[in-house]
């Protein structure tokens, strides 16, 4: 993941350590990012808020009301100390005042003590609204009580908005969409009435005093959970990691891929499934022969997309298992090679022409470690292959599976996941020809060869 690679100055103590304690002291994702800038490391607070939710860090949803959480030592023992006071006073402009210290009534003097509690600069709008927020206070108002109440009670409004809230709409263009806070109140006015006139702020009073969560707001489009086989999983992993981007989202993962079409339309065909039917297809042509797939995937059923290759690999636990990730690998960066080398020698004197056919699957890479390691994968189920010294122009490594009868053996299930249309044809026509050589003998094999370089 690229955001974690921007911290790796803070392995040595501990990335997770380091971003803990700089979080308790400061209690601001900002403060964070300016002390990491100072150190050397540029990292935006959004950024961050990515790698809090990948290396499980907790997070205060306290914003720029910090200061007054930090003074009173966090959200537990502010909610603890807020309670007491509120229990004793009654209200929020008594608590506020003991907590900037203009007046301290005798029956909460002994609380003052018991926390050591200290004049502190705030606003009676920060107490109010971190009191609101830890559930001391209810923000309700006769409007909302009323509305409740027209909707059958509490438990009968919250299952109603429950089920709009979840209930997905189809927009003009054919797209899917779920319904915002803006649609569930004009479905409301619908049911009931000119009563009591219904807006977007109502529903999200209404939703948080029911205790019914809500959304990320980029979160517009319902996610489909990840539910094929283990051989489809690995097929998209070795997809994606030969030419797809991959962006983490706190709810989502994003594919981006560039490429010719038949390619692009392996992307599509691997995750057909879980786009919706009725948008646009999720890719499109930039410029030339070259298109473009984007599109967002649930975080949680594919985050075997994240996978390292030492895990992936790792993971693979039968032939199948593997045939399927070399068949993405494949779409994504293989070749189906064959050709018929001719080649002159003298035989006693005499002039002679030998006939050989040379075939190849090959992978190219730019990560050698990773080759490497399906090299070594490869070999764990009996299939040998090589990765040549000398690279390509580009500067990439091939690894080759070259032996006819490997080649006879595998070919058939890789035709199974290997979608590229043109690749299917090459190893269907490559298996045709291997199949044919291997049952003749050496001047049938000669006459056939001699054919097929006539016909290409």
């Amino acid at each position: 993941m690229r955001i974690l690679e921007k911290l790796k100055p803070l392995e040595a103590e501990g990335i997770r350590e380091v971003l803990e304690s700089l979080y308790r002291k400061y209690l601001s994702l900002r403060k964070v990012a300016e002390e990491l800038r100072e150190r050397g490391i540029r990292i935006r607070p959004k950024d961050l808020v990515i790698v809090f939710e990948c290396l499980n860090i907790p997070r205060e949803k306290c914003g720029h009301r910090s200061a007054l959480l930090r003074a009173l030592g966090g959200t537990d023992r502010a909610r603890e100390i807020l309670q007491e006071l509120y229990r004793r006073l009654g209200s929020v402009a008594a608590v506020y005042k003991v907590l900037k210290g203009d007046y301290i009534p005798e029956n909460v003097k002994e609380i003052v003590e018991k926390y050591n509690l200290k004049p502190i600069k705030c606003s009676y709008i920060t107490v109010y609204y971190i009191m609101r927020r830890t559930g001391l206070i209810s923000p309700i108002s006769g409007k909302f009580l009323r509305i409740i109440f027209l909707l059958g009670g509490r438990e009968k409004a919250k299952k109603i908005i429950e089920k709009l809230y979840s209930e997905v709409k189809i927009l003009e263009n054919g797209s899917i969409r779920y319904p915002n806070l803006r649609d569930i109140a004009k479905k409301l006015q619908e049911i009931i009435g000119d009563k009591v006139k219904v807006t977007s702020n109502d529903i999200r009073e209404i939703m948080k005093e029911l205790g019914i969560a809500r959304r990320q707001p980029a979160q517009q489009v319902p996610l489909k959970p990840f539910r094929g086989s283990r051989p489809e999983m690995f097929y998209i992993w070795g997809l994606c990691f030969g030419d797809a981007r991959l962006q983490l989202y706190l709810n989502s993962v994003r594919v981006d891929a560039r490429g010719t079409l038949p390619t692009i339309l392996c992307f599509y065909e691997a995750f057909k499934e879980y786009i919706p039917e009725t948008s646009k297809p999720p890719y499109r042509r930039i410029k030339g022969n070259e298109y473009e797939f984007s599109h967002s995937f649930d975080h949680k059923s594919f985050s075997f997309l994240l996978w390292s290759p030492e895990k992936a690999f790792e993971e693979v636990r039968s032939r199948e298992d593997l045939v399927a990730l070399l068949a993405g690998l494949i779409d994504s960066e293989g070749s189906i090679n064959f050709q018929i080398r001719e080649r002159e020698y003298l035989w006693k004197g005499e002039k002679k022409i030998s006939l050989t056919f040379d075939s190849f699957i090959e992978i190219t890479n730019c990560d050698l470690e990773m080759l490497r390691g399906l090299r070594s994968l490869l070999a764990r189920f009996g299939i040998k292959s090589s990765i040549p010294p000398s690279r390509t122009g580009f500067g990439c490594w091939r690894l080759r599976i070259c032996r006819r009868k490997i080649l006879l053996e595998i070919i058939p299930l890789l035709l199974k996941y290997v979608k590229h249309k043109e690749k299917r044809m090459r190893l269907k026509e490559l298996y045709g020809i291997i199949k044919q050589l291997s049952s003749m003998r050496r001047e049938e094999r000669k006459e056939f060869l001699r054919r097929l370089l006539r016909k290409s």
